[in-house]
């Protein structure tokens, strides 16, 4: 079976670990084989149509000020029909009538580098929707890591909300072993 697995966030923060007693960390051990195994089971089983479920590997919202990125990291073991979903949420500001787009493009650790170092904006096809404030595409990717970016700086076609309010954005990436129907579209930012 292949795995697929999201890999830390640099933004996220965790709380320093405090020494688990033996009993907690044979719990901890036991709860995560029971776990890796139900959710092994669950990504090859089918779903009610008789497709493969998909694996999640970013479910997430973030909120992203104007003038900065937010990013998500994921790994894939094989190659995958991967989905990337992206919606402004209605907690961003008039996002119904005039936006604010951002940027949500998927890069290799590479194209992040050169965006972050340099303002370079390259990004991977068919999974990525420069200027959007909702929308979902779609593509098979090789395995690899992925950085999924949702840029809210102007330096790719979205420009950020001139009131200075952050864009809430909640974002899904799934993966499967094959293609799937259509995607939804893109519904690009409004000015």
């Amino acid at each position: 079976m292949t795995a697929l697995h999201p890999t830390a966030d640099s933004e996220r923060t965790e709380a320093a670990p405090t020494a688990p007693s033996r009993r907690r960390v044979i719990g901890a051990v036991g709860t995560a084989v029971v776990g890796a195994l139900a959710g092994c089971s669950a990504a090859a089983a089918p779903n009610e149509a008789g497709r493969p479920n998909r694996s999640p590997l970013v479910d997430t919202t973030v909120r992203v000020r104007t003038g900065q990125t937010a990013t998500r990291r994921f790994t894939l073991d094989s190659e995958r029909w991967v989905t990337v979903a992206a919606t402004l949420s209605d907690r961003s500001v008039k996002v119904k009538q005039d936006g604010p787009a951002v940027d949500v493009v998927t890069m290799t650790p590479a194209q992040y580098e050169r965006f972050r170092d340099e303002g370079a904006f390259a990004h991977v096809p068919g999974v990525s929707m420069p200027d959007v404030v909702g929308g979902e595409v779609a593509a098979t990717l090789d395995a690899g890591e992925y950085v999924l970016v949702v840029d809210n700086t102007g330096t790719g076609p979205a420009e950020p909300a001139e009131s200075g309010v952050p864009a809430v954005v909640d974002l899904t990436v799934t993966a499967r072993p094959g293609r799937e129907r259509a995607t939804a579209g893109v519904r690009a930012g409004g000015r």
